[in-house]
């Protein structure tokens, strides 16, 4: 990752998932540039662009990406199960007297953490993204959206795009803004990180059982072994999510629930049988269809019914049939966020609200929770940084096991480093959290500065199994 690449969540998620579907340790890689700025500590030779006659100095201690910034690529990558990581800079560390220069503060604070606590636990994904094997899908490339480089997004591609929109949301906000530094490599996110990627390996099928649920995106051209794994899925308690454009041979009537009918109509409009949301958005064409033992679950504002959930074994199949959940601009559907929520709801053992990067990882007593505050904090390529303290986030958590001991791993080894709106003696300081009981749930809240981390293991009565 770089300071100018999209949502580390994503390329997480597709790490991540590679290394538990293929059952492989995975690396992060990390160079501490901003586009052709270079963050330098180290006295080095000077790397000269010249621009237009414009003579530019691409690498010292100013330019590149804040402290903040690399704080959240190394502890994030150690914090969500990365085995290796590979730092660009690595000779960047340390001052002519051979002391931690503030790069090097970085790394020794995700040193010292994974050193104290190597039972991090493991990172909670329950829902799969599951992709065509040869997808070919990046989020940036240097010749713009393409597949391998090459080849212009096509509809079903852009339903991936337009799925990781709403996943990292506000990231398609941020990303009409200029980059400046965390806002499009870290969107706070609504959801939280709780997606891996995985695809249609021939071979690796079966890590499809440690998730609950499965999201296909795009053209996943599922063949006779992958449907009969998916029907096995969700036969054995699995939650299947497909758009009827992905559906095959392998999904009948008793599969779906649904007689799908060879006919294309449109809307602009949705409304949830749920709680009766009416959701109005662009024109979509969705494919008719008729229930025959599944429940319908959002109709048309015509009233035709285009998401359903048939009742399969002991799992369930949810069906949409909007084409790839798009409207005619390829941009995805305000329902597309509205099932996100319904399938997403209760997922997680631990319930986070308000504005912040987060994930939860299981222990066999309790769980590690990230929060992170992403806002806030601006620093543009060629510049110093800038901080606005009114980005102070409040974030509200809700547990139903009875916490017995919290232990905040960010705030035990305080350290009094400072650095100009990059990096608060704060940062560090013990950061301890007050339970209440509310009901069947207990409740805190916790504030977060402007680019404020903090990882908390909590304790709980109930023992969960990693």
């Amino acid at each position: 990752s770089a300071a100018a690449m999209p949502y580390f969540q994503g390329q997480a998620a597709f790490a991540r998932g590679a290394g538990r579907q293929y059952n492989k340790p995975w690396n992060w890689y990390f160079g501490a540039s901003f586009g052709s700025a270079i963050r330098t500590f180290t006295i080095e030779d000077p790397y000269i662009l010249d621009l237009d006659g414009l003579k530019i100095n691409s690498r010292n201690a100013t330019i590149g990406p804040s402290l903040a910034h690399i704080r959240r690529a190394l502890l994030f990558a150690y914090l969500q199960g990365a085995s290796f990581f590979h730092p660009e800079q690595g000779y960047n560390l340390f001052d002519t007297n051979g002391q931690l220069n503030q790069m090097g503060w970085s790394y020794d604070e995700m040193l010292r953490l994974a050193t104290k606590h190597p039972n991090r636990g493991v990172i909670n994904t329950p829902v799969a993204i599951l992709l065509d094997k040869a997808h070919g899908w990046d989020k940036y490339t240097y010749n713009g959206m393409r597949l391998w480089d090459k080849k212009p997004l096509e509809r079903p591609d852009q339903m991936i795009n337009q799925f990781f929109n709403v996943a990292y949301f506000p990231f398609p906000k941020n990303e009409g803004d200029a980059a400046n530094d965390l806002n499009v490599p870290f969107p706070n996110g609504y959801f939280g990180d709780i997606f891996d990627v995985l695809v249609t390996s021939p071979t690796q099928m079966d890590s499809l059982q440690a998730y609950p649920a499965v999201f296909c995106l795009g053209d996943t051209r599922l063949d006779a072994k992958w449907a009969e794994r998916l029907r096995k899925y969700v036969n054995d308690g699995g939650t299947l999510v497909i758009n009827a454009e992905q559906v095959v041979a392998g999904f009948d009537e008793s599969f779906l629930g649904v007689r799908l009918q060879n006919k294309q109509k449109e809307s602009n409009g949705v409304v949830c049988e749920r709680d009766n949301e009416k959701i109005v958005g662009t024109p979509f064409p969705y494919q008719e269809a008729t229930a025959t033992s599944a429940r319908v679950i959002a109709r048309a504002s015509n009233g035709d019914p285009i998401a359903f959930v048939n009742k399969v074994g002991q799992g369930q199949v949810i069906l949409t049939t909007p084409s790839y959940l798009m409207g005619y601009d390829e941009v995805s559907m305000p329902y597309m966020a509205h099932l996100l929520l319904e399938l997403t709801s209760g997922l997680q053992p631990v319930e986070v609200r308000g504005d912040c990067q987060y994930f939860v990882n299981l222990r066999p007593d309790g769980y590690v929770i990230t929060l992170s505050n992403n806002e806030g904090l601006v620093k543009m390529s060629y510049s110093p940084a800038a901080m606005d303290m009114s980005k102070t986030a409040e974030i509200t958590l809700r547990i139903k096991d009875k916490p017995v001991v919290t232990e905040d791993w960010i705030g035990e080894d305080a350290r009094p480093w400072s650095f100009p709106n990059e990096w608060l003696p704060e940062y560090t300081q013990p950061k301890q959290l007050s339970w209440q009981q509310e009901g069947n749930y207990y409740k805190t809240t916790v504030k977060l500065l402007p680019g404020e981390i903090r990882a908390y293991f909590i304790k709980t009565t109930n023992l969960k199994v990693q």
